[in-house]
């Protein structure tokens, strides 16, 4: 049912519906959410392409999800993981394109910060 629902919501919005878009991704994500734990691949991968889906409606800020992304991948993955250098990739483009250079220069410690703070819960581990 999620891939039906993202798939629906490309279809949307390639024919310049987008707020039916968003509301089907939404959707799907809340699905995601409910059916995978915090640090699940799959959930990752989905945050990941939601971020992508907000930027390319426009009006929605996609930062928050790339570096929720970024910063649990780094933790789950390690730095030298290619999703890991991926997703930082990304959120340094995005910083760079809403002209936050000084963000991006500094997004490294910031996601290392962060990452080393948060704290896997026991089913979180199942994923290993």
């Amino acid at each position: 049912m999620i891939m039906c629902l993202t798939t629906l919501a490309r279809v949307r919005y390639n024919l310049n519906r987008n707020s039916e878009a968003l509301a089907l991704m939404s959707t799907a994500m809340d699905r995601i959410d409910k059916r995978f734990f915090d640090y699940h691949p799959y959930r990752f991968a989905a945050l990941r392409r939601w971020s992508m889906f907000m930027q390319k409606v426009g009006g929605h800020d996609a930062e928050p999800i790339l570096r929720e992304v970024a910063t649990k991948r780094l933790r789950v993955l390690g730095p030298a993981s290619g999703l890991t250098r991926s997703s930082m990739k990304e959120l340094k483009t995005l910083l760079i394109k809403q002209g936050r250079n000084d963000g991006a220069e500094n997004m490294l410690r910031d996601l290392r910060d962060a990452a080393s703070r948060l704290e896997f819960m026991d089913h979180d581990r199942r994923i290993y």
